[in-house]
């Protein structure tokens, strides 16, 4: 399965994130919260964003897969979807303020978003047994 691929690059992507939350813990030697320390912010937002994000678009993925939706369509959404998440994370890993990486990892994740809804539902409303 197609999202299977994605969802396992997205885990070790998650990894990474989570990894680098508990180095952050460790070196600004914060247990719990972010100690008011902008380093720990931005680890901890890297990291929710991620996990905000990323399993609602699988779960999207996942349901076109199961209605046979186009598997380049299902590969362009989990290669979109990896580097704009990527690309998200750098940015605010770079600058907490405003940047082009953040922006197209914003961009890339609701296109992918809108695309696999307006499928998923041109789908459900071309069923057969609703004519």
């Amino acid at each position: 399965m197609i999202t299977s691929l994605f969802a396992a690059l997205l885990g070790l992507m998650y990894l990474l994130l989570n990894a680098y939350v508990v180095s952050s813990r460790f070196n600004n030697k914060v247990g719990i919260g972010d100690g008011d320390n902008a380093k720990m912010q931005v680890a901890i937002r890297m990291h929710g964003n991620f996990i905000e994000n990323v399993p609602f678009v699988l779960i999207l993925m996942y349901l076109a897969e199961t209605q046979y939706v186009a598997d380049w369509i299902l590969f362009t959404s989990g290669i979109v979807l990896v580097v704009t998440r990527a690309l998200h994370a750098w940015g605010l890993y770079t600058t907490t303020g405003p940047s082009w990486q953040r922006m197209l990892g914003m961009i890339g994740c609701y296109g992918i978003v809108l695309v696999l809804s307006i499928l998923l539902i041109l789908n459900f409303l071309n069923r057969p047994e609703l004519i």
